[in-house]
């Protein structure tokens, strides 16, 4: 087989798997409403249960110069070190957190920590969690 030949067979895969890289990147970024695809940001407070077994993280984000700033929430269950994404507002710059038992009100929205997410994009923004 001829080198010009081998060249091109293997720049056509290197082009074939950049066009699906970035059909991915552009899948996940405009039509993945999944809050698992949210980038965490800077670390901006940690909230503590009343009683020790959860710990709430937000993380302050920014699309940069023409984006405002966006919250991202994230439980953590400090036995088993479970994590899971339960809040994502935006435009947000501050977040007030209130535990009562198994509700957490973030910026006065109430959640059920085991059954409910918060994410501003979507039509009913409170869902049942997965």
């Amino acid at each position: 087989m001829n080198v010009w030949k081998k060249f091109r067979i293997i720049a056509s895969l290197l082009g074939i798997l950049l066009a699906g890289y970035l059909a991915w990147q552009i899948y996940i970024s405009f039509f993945a409403v999944d809050i698992k695809y949210v980038p965490r940001g800077d670390l901006y407070k940690t909230v503590t249960s009343p009683d020790e077994r959860y710990t709430l993280r937000f993380y302050l984000s920014s699309g940069g110069a023409t984006t405002g700033f966006a919250m991202l929430g994230i439980m953590e269950d400090q036995k088993t070190k479970e994590q899971r994404r339960v809040y994502w507002e935006y435009p947000c710059r501050e977040v007030s957190v209130k535990w009562r038992r198994d509700v957490v009100i973030i910026n006065d929205t109430r959640l059920n920590i085991w059954t409910e997410v918060y994410d501003f994009r979507l039509d009913q923004p409170i869902y049942p969690a997965k």
